[in-house]
């Protein structure tokens, strides 16, 4: 969220004489994400949505929930916002990326918890399933496997064309080698070889390492809400065919409900 001279510095540098509408994914998704958005389409905020239960459940493994509905099972709860920052990506201190499942021990009943995975941010955020997981997988891998000791050309020349763009025009890698590698023990005294990413960086500040499921993470952390975006571009339906048969427009949400139902539509 902006404000103060934070929002006038955003308003001068890109010549915006209007104020942006403030738009809050929980009321269209299992998520809390408030944001700011710029446009000229005709748009409601996100106050002007009915609150509903997407079921955060559904977006979890099987079993888990959030730390709110251990206290008050069955409570229609939100996902805390995903974040990015190598500091925040799981909230270990505070548990706001954590789940909880139950476990039973000499008929003692406890929670067991963990940070949320990709797969799972992936759910709450609207993507299809494997959207983020399935190309990290690839990339890790691949960049694993050009750097093995019997090969003998560069990880730019070995690695598919659509990985070494993936920054964008704004962004570069570090001056040095965007990756690192270290030895991690695994159990019978054998070590695996790892690899930690530095994404693209917009400065010069020093960058940040990330294993295959942080560096996930982080790209969810900084994504759009896809039904937020659903909700921003809503109004653009109006302009076009009803009955034209759009690729993928039949798309579905990890979640019951597909998003939440605006109530002035609903009135009328």
């Amino acid at each position: 969220m902006l404000s103060g001279d934070d929002l006038k510095v955003v308003c001068d540098a890109f010549q915006i004489s209007w104020d942006p509408i403030e738009f809050d994914a929980q009321y269209v998704s299992p998520t809390r994400r408030r944001r700011h958005f710029f446009t000229n389409i005709p748009l409601e905020s996100s106050c002007d949505y009915a609150f509903e239960d997407q079921h955060v459940e559904s977006c979890l493994a099987p079993g888990f929930v959030l730390p709110s509905q251990i206290v008050e099972p069955g409570i229609p709860a939100k996902a805390n916002c995903l974040m990015a920052s190598t500091t925040r990506i799981d909230e270990r201190t505070s548990l706001r990326m954590y789940v909880f499942d139950k476990k039973y021990a000499n008929s003692a009943q406890s929670y067991h918890g963990r940070p949320m995975t990709v797969l799972e941010r992936e759910n709450l955020m609207g993507f299809p399933e494997g959207y983020v997981t399935e190309p990290m997988k690839d990339l890790f891998e691949k960049l694993t496997d050009v750097n093995r000791p019997h090969k003998s050309a560069s990880w730019r020349e070995n690695l598919d064309k659509r990985y070494l763009t993936f920054g964008g025009n704004f962004h570069k890698f570090p001056n040095h080698q965007p990756y690192i590698f270290s030895l991690i023990q695994i159990p019978k005294g054998e070590y695996q070889i790892k690899m930690r990413m530095a994404p693209p960086i917009e400065s010069n500040k020093i960058p940040s390492f990330y294993n295959e499921e942080e560096y996930g993470k982080h790209l969810i952390g900084n994504s759009y809400s896809v039904p937020v975006v659903e909700a921003l571009l809503r109004a653009l339906t109006y302009y076009f065919p009803a009955n034209y048969d759009y690729e993928d427009c039949n798309y579905k949400y990890s979640w019951e409900n597909s998003g939440a139902v605006n109530v002035k539509q609903e009135e009328e």
